[in-house]
């Protein structure tokens, strides 16, 4: 969806526009806003269901919190990235068995 103020080829919509809280995607990044108090689990139930995962998060003092998403699809990347991590704590550990 082509948003009427932004140039010509540049993707905008508005994912979630509530009170306190708005997501959009701009040209493939998904970021958003949330103005505390907020239920971070309320969140997180209602981006999963727009097929939305939280990034990366950035609060302020003022209450106001910055997010980057990313598509639920992601999430294989993420785990394989994760399970690297595990593997290599997982060796860690062994050397310093060894070592003791």
């Amino acid at each position: 969806m082509l948003h009427d103020a932004a140039p010509a080829g540049e993707q905008f919509k508005v994912i979630i526009d509530e009170p306190g809280l708005c997501i959009v995607r701009h040209n493939g990044v998904v970021s958003g806003q949330v103005h505390s108090p907020v239920n971070l689990s309320d969140l997180y139930f209602q981006l999963a269901a727009e097929g939305y995962s939280i990034s990366d998060a950035i609060a302020y003092e003022d209450g106001v919190i910055e997010l980057l998403c990313r598509p639920l699809g992601d999430l294989d990347e993420v785990v394989a990235e994760a399970k690297v991590e595990i593997a290599t704590v997982k060796q860690e550990k062994e050397r310093e068995l060894a070592y003791a």
